[in-house]
């Protein structure tokens, strides 16, 4: 049967599903009308038909943010996620609720702010965050009919042109462990991942971290001495605590292509409730 004459399957309103947040974000580091993106953590189905795909990127959008203050002034921040896309292309409205627990500064439990479909969370004397991995439950708002997908073909290409880079330099120090407190973050600070030899690439992109590509490509923002920089909130955004796996992207003169493989220890600095 051609793809044109697949029949429409029925998604109903009210269709419960989870996402997951596939970034960290912050009160300061995350600015209101950023990206925030989720991904799909199961296939949703109608009639044994897929008809939302797992690992599908959602992009939400954070809607207002405040940094932390004097006199113990909470960061507060408010994000979003209204379409999901279906694997026909269409954009399938949804409304949204999560269950997560924040802090103040004496460690007392705050609940999140739920506002039509939108969620936030606060906490006092601290920036507000959510971490990487955070499930949302999204909800079907009306039927939709959706022409429903194949699964996709998950092999991958063989790659070429694969080193390891020697080392890192995280705000000056090198091959330290990155320590990066969530809920006090720096405004401003750098990661560097040194070459091998004489490797000059004339730029570079973060490909993947955990196996997983980001949502969003960070691009570097140096290549110059033998090292690929990057702003450190791009790439720290997407790792976990412990050995993160990256991969990096690297373009040679004569539009060669180098992949640069990464393993980095990573602290996520934050208080969590008892």
């Amino acid at each position: 049967m051609a793809a044109a004459d697949v029949p429409a399957v029925r998604l109903q309103g009210g269709t419960h599903f989870n996402l997951e947040l596939a970034q960290h974000i912050t009160s300061s580091q995350t600015p209101a009308g950023s990206p925030v993106y989720f991904r799909v953590v199961d296939d949703v189905l109608s009639q044994s038909r897929v008809l939302i795909r797992k690992g599908t990127v959602v992009e939400g959008r954070m809607q207002a943010a405040s940094d932390r203050r004097m006199l113990g002034t909470s960061g507060a921040m408010n994000f979003g996620v209204r379409y999901v896309p279906a694997v026909d292309g269409q954009n399938v409205r949804v409304l949204a609720s999560v269950a997560r627990d924040g802090r103040d500064r004496d460690g007392a439990v705050v609940g999140w702010v739920i506002w039509w479909g939108v969620f936030g969370l606060m906490t006092k004397g601290v920036d507000a965050y959510a971490m990487h991995g955070a499930l949302l439950d999204a909800e079907v708002l009306s039927d939709r009919l959706i022409v429903p997908g194949e699964k996709p073909n998950e092999a991958g290409g063989p790659v070429l042109n694969v080193v390891a880079a020697t080392g890192h330099r995280y705000a000056g120090a090198r091959n330290k462990l990155v320590s990066f407190s969530l809920e006090r973050a720096p405004k401003a600070a750098t990661l560097a991942f040194m070459l091998p030899g004489s490797l000059a690439p004339e730029s570079a992109t973060l490909a993947a971290v955990n196996g997983m590509p980001p949502p969003e490509t960070p691009r570097a923002v140096s290549t110059a001495g033998g090292a690929i920089e990057f702003n450190a909130w791009d790439v720290i955004k997407y790792c976990d605590d412990g050995t993160n796996k990256l991969r990096l992207r690297a373009l040679l003169p004569g539009n060669e292509s180098l992949d640069v493989d990464y393993e980095l220890p990573v602290k996520l600095q934050r208080k969590v409730p008892k």
